[in-house]
């Protein structure tokens, strides 16, 4: 059975990897298989589900994907952990079961990565950050640590940034699971807000001067995780 560790299955150089973590009963109305039919030209195109936004692979949403699911139109991932988590052994319809490793091995390639419902700059051939703005809420923390995490496997250039509500996840014993990143040197760990706030958070998380937010970010891809 394929792991988080999995090596990449997808081979495929894409111009466009587009992260989807928003469930469908969150977006008032909003169609994300509209928005991404929007984007898609004749450039090679991945949609990845993680997630809340695993559930567009329930077989209820499937007629919302079938336009793209057609030969020449996006190759349609969802990540195996966290559909399993939801949804146990019941199989995704239309998306391939796929991994965070998978994820980060197209990211890298890819010229653009854009997170639905967050944002991320098109830079290519550079780091990442990965800004997060979500409270460890559900299985959020867990999945957003195990993509941290299948960043370092692949030594790719990661910064893990909480800002926001995001603070929570290096606050008392939520960040138990994020030490690993600082106390292993697989990423350095930053956070955004009141300085005085420092005693309170993760030992090894450094305060970062908003002033120097963008020279920190400069030449890296800034995946802003709002979900």
């Amino acid at each position: 059975m394929e792991s988080e560790y999995s090596a990449p299955r997808f081979s495929n150089r894409f111009d466009t990897v587009i992260l989807v973590r928003t469930a469908p009963d969150e977006l008032a109305g909003e169609s994300v298989p509209e928005e991404i039919t929007s984007r898609h030209g004749t450039a090679p195109l991945s949609v990845f589900l993680h997630g809340n936004g695993v559930a567009w692979a329930r077989p209820e949403y499937a007629p919302a994907w079938q336009e793209l699911a057609g030969e020449g139109g996006p190759v349609l991932q969802v990540c195996q952990a966290a559909w399993r988590r939801r949804f146990g052994d019941q199989q995704p319809v239309l998306f391939a079961l796929s991994s965070l490793i998978q994820f980060w091995h197209q990211a890298a390639k890819a010229r653009q990565l854009v997170s639905l419902r967050g944002s991320c700059s098109a830079v290519e051939n550079c780091g990442f950050v990965m800004e997060i703005e979500t409270a460890p809420d559900g299985f959020s923390q867990r999945e957003l640590l195990e993509m941290a995490l299948a960043a370092a496997s692949l030594e790719l250039d990661l910064i893990v940034v909480f800002a926001g509500p995001g603070l929570d996840q290096i606050l008392g014993q939520s960040a138990v699971g994020w030490r690993q990143l600082v106390d292993h040197e697989l990423a350095p760990i930053y956070w955004l807000g009141d300085k005085a706030l420092a005693r309170e958070l993760m030992p090894g998380a450094v305060w970062l001067d908003p002033a120097a937010r963008d020279k920190r970010y400069a030449d890296r891809r800034v995946l802003k995780l709002r979900v």
